[in-house]
């Protein structure tokens, strides 16, 4: 194995190992290239170079020069670990890689040479041979493979790109391939128009940050929340745990709470399209989350042992509203929420002109109180039918609750006495109606059921299980009016009004916001 060149030789001897240009399988055989490693570092970085072309602005010609720097970027590890990325820079540009000009061949040895160790004091020096054209470009392969080098020993994959401030944000899995990422990064920050970091992924990620505008929120939510959904589609599958269901409904409603709650910034139009594909995406679902809960209510009640012709209805029907829904969800549905997710994205990202420019501008710390004020108003709307005890009364003040819940989870949670006072009194009372109503449909599946002539001669095992629902609803209507009562007393209604126009804002009073229903 020959020696290593000493750089200042090479510029004036690019071809001291002898020979033609190496193919670069006849590279990585003769130096013992750990090729299984260089292939997945190859398809981290290119990813890292797709995702931010908008942010770079190079052209994809440029992938192939990075995939092979990244195939080759421990190929200099013969020579000793402690100055393998020279070497590897060195064997390079001795050798020369078949196919490629000699400037091409340069930038993928600079690539090596940076992609580890302390960064050097003038990086473009390495590049200073180069034409102009090229310098640019170099640059963006030799700061993408330093990154994709540190995610990749990490055992990272990216994650989600927040590109809504000036500094971009990348999530991955695990904080200490987070901070080595973020170290790896100098290069890009140094050479790059807009500087990168890194954050481990987590729950707080999708979180509104206080200080954003309201129209940046509500995007840098809503994409990390499209980007769940679609995760979450693919692990949806005939056999497929519930909790996958579960996950997918979950991100769907958090979705439309976003583009609910921001909706100001981004104007009626603009949100709609997005909401309703995603409302009749999740509809087919419906029936399968009714049935899974009434199933595990029914086991409550000796159903198998009681019941058994309601119980083999019941599973059966449970698989035939599976396979309808696998159906919609594998098909126009799906590719309609992803058409119109993907549009809404490209129109409408932060830095571009607001739809509503007041709205959009104004900071989440003092949009929110007047988003979950009103929200409250909503809520406390259905005192009368609370009272009165109207069934249409109670369903829609489910949803008020829901909304102001996620609202307040969505702008409000850090704040102070937020979570206190306003999302756990709130989510509390959707549980006991949701509860309520889950009875109530149960009851009238029943009743169906009975009533199409099948039932058999177990109408005796079929009205106690009825009477057993009727006492279950009857006790989550009785926990409800328990806290509903507490939650528009006196005092605790006045702490929740001082908890949203105080603790998270100031804000002027003004009423200028549109009705959100």
């Amino acid at each position: 194995m020959p020696i290593a060149a000493a750089p200042e030789r090479l510029h004036t001897a690019p071809g001291w190992f002898g020979g033609r240009p190496r193919p670069i399988e006849s590279l990585c055989d003769r130096y013992g290239n750990d090729n299984a490693r260089g292939f997945a570092v190859s398809g981290v970085a290119s990813k890292l170079f797709e995702r931010t072309r908008h942010i770079h602005g190079h052209d994809a010609q440029w992938v192939e020069p990075l995939q092979i720097a990244a195939v080759l970027h421990g190929i200099g590890r013969g020579f000793g670990e402690t100055r393998h990325a020279a070497h590897g820079r060195n064997i390079i540009l001795g050798q020369g890689l078949a196919g490629f000009d000699g400037d091409m061949v340069h930038v993928v040895a600079a690539a090596v040479l940076l992609h580890r160790g302390p960064l050097l004091a003038d990086p473009d020096a390495v590049l200073a041979s180069l034409p102009s054209h090229m310098a640019a470009p170099a640059r963006c392969v030799a700061a993408s493979l330093r990154i994709a080098v540190a995610l990749a020993d990490g055992g990272a994959e990216l994650g989600r790109l927040d590109d809504t401030r000036r500094r971009l944000c990348w999530y991955v899995e695990g904080s200490a391939a987070a901070e080595s990422a973020a170290a790896a990064s100098d290069l890009w920050n140094r050479v790059m128009p807009r500087p990168l970091t890194f954050r481990a992924a987590g729950p707080t990620q999708y979180e509104a940050r206080s200080g954003d505008g309201l129209q940046a929120a509500g995007y840098r939510m809503a994409q990390g929340l499209i980007l769940t959904i679609r995760e979450r589609h693919g692990a949806i599958a005939p056999g497929a745990a519930l909790e996958e269901l579960h996950q997918f409904r979950v991100a769907s409603r958090r979705l439309r709470a976003v583009l609910r709650a921001t909706r100001p910034a981004f104007g009626r139009s603009a949100v709609t399209p997005l909401s309703n594909a995603i409302r009749d995406m999740t509809r087919a679902t419906n029936a399968v989350r009714d049935l899974d809960v009434m199933l595990e209510a029914f086991q409550g009640y000796a159903t198998p042992r009681r019941a058994p012709e309601l119980w083999r209805h019941m599973l059966a029907d449970r698989e035939a509203r599976e396979r309808e829904m696998h159906g919609a969800l594998h098909g126009d549905a799906f590719d309609r929420f992803r058409r119109e997710a993907e549009a809404f994205l490209e129109r409408h990202h932060p830095w571009k002109r607001p739809a509503n420019r007041r709205w959009a501008r104004k900071r989440v710390r003092d949009a929110a109180p007047e988003l979950l004020m009103q929200g409250l108003d909503r809520v406390l709307g259905h005192r009368d039918g609370v009272s009165a005890g109207a069934e249409e009364s109670l369903h829609d003040l489910r949803l008020a609750c829901k909304r102001l819940r996620y609202a307040a989870e969505l702008l409000g949670a850090k704040a102070p006495g937020v979570k206190s006072r306003v999302v756990r009194p709130v989510k509390a009372m959707q549980a006991s109606l949701g509860d309520w109503n889950d009875a109530q449909v149960h009851c009238a599946y029943v009743a169906r059921w009975a009533d199409s002539g099948v039932a058999g001669g177990g109408s005796a095992a079929l009205r106690g299980i009825l009477e057993e629902n009727a006492s279950k609803r009857r006790r989550a209507l009785h926990l409800f009016n328990a806290q509903w009562s507490e939650f528009v007393a006196g005092d605790a209604l006045a702490g929740v009004r001082e908890t949203l126009g105080v603790s998270t804002r100031p804000i002027a009073a003004t009423r200028e916001l549109p009705r959100l229903r």
